[in-house]
């Protein structure tokens, strides 16, 4: 059995998160280890984490991670990067 699992899209609004609610509920009655990611999330430094996805699947399935160590960098912060060509700074976050 695969040890991880990415969910991925090519258009917005076609039920990633529904299939993400189900998957995690699934495996949440197979084994109590099971963590979620998002590699963007919403929110700043200044205002902190926004992440209505993040916040959903914490408080929903009662998931005893840091919401910290649920998500690799802020949206804002990735195209800020993006867009002065720094492109590596963006992977290495």
């Amino acid at each position: 059995m695969a040890k991880s699992i990415y969910i991925a899209i090519t258009q917005h609004r076609t039920g990633k998160s529904l299939v993400t609610l189900g998957l995690l509920n699934y495996f949440l009655r197979k084994s109590p280890r099971v963590g979620y990611f998002r590699p963007l999330a919403s929110g700043n430094k200044t205002e902190g984490l926004k992440d209505g996805h993040i916040n959903l699947v914490k408080e929903h399935f009662g998931l005893s991670l840091d919401p910290q160590e649920m998500y690799g960098v802020y949206k804002s912060e990735a195209d800020y990067l993006m867009t002065h060509g720094q492109y590596n700074r963006v992977l290495e976050t």
